[in-house]
């Protein structure tokens, strides 16, 4: 079985509502393709319990398709991305389903 690594490139786009990371699939998605994607956790505005969604980006992390390819109902990016099938690295290091906002803590 291959191994399915998704690598953390960071945030991207600071003006979307919610906190949004890049992620480069590898191998790249098997449905549609997709190399990298974006993992946008986000509390609606119209109400409802905190999501974080994965959409098809490009390598610079815009999107222009908002159907989502997974989705968790927590602020979670890690846990959205697993829901994909691949493990998260960041720095070489796997990362398992660690939510942002343990990780602004030991960040900050």
């Amino acid at each position: 079985m291959t191994t399915r690594i998704a690598r953390d490139l960071g945030s991207v786009n600071p003006r979307a509502n919610g906190d949004q990371r890049l992620y480069r699939l590898s191998p790249p998605l098997e449905r549609g393709g997709h190399e990298y994607v974006v993992a946008s956790a986000v509390i609606p505005w119209l109400g409802g319990g905190p999501e974080t969604m994965i959409f098809p980006s490009t390598e610079t992390g815009h999107v222009d398709d908002y159907e989502d390819l997974a989705v968790v109902y927590e602020l979670n990016h890690e846990a959205a991305v697993h829901e994909l099938g691949y493990e998260v690295i960041v720095d070489d290091e796997v990362i398992e389903g660690e939510s942002f906002e343990a990780r602004r803590e030991i960040e900050a």
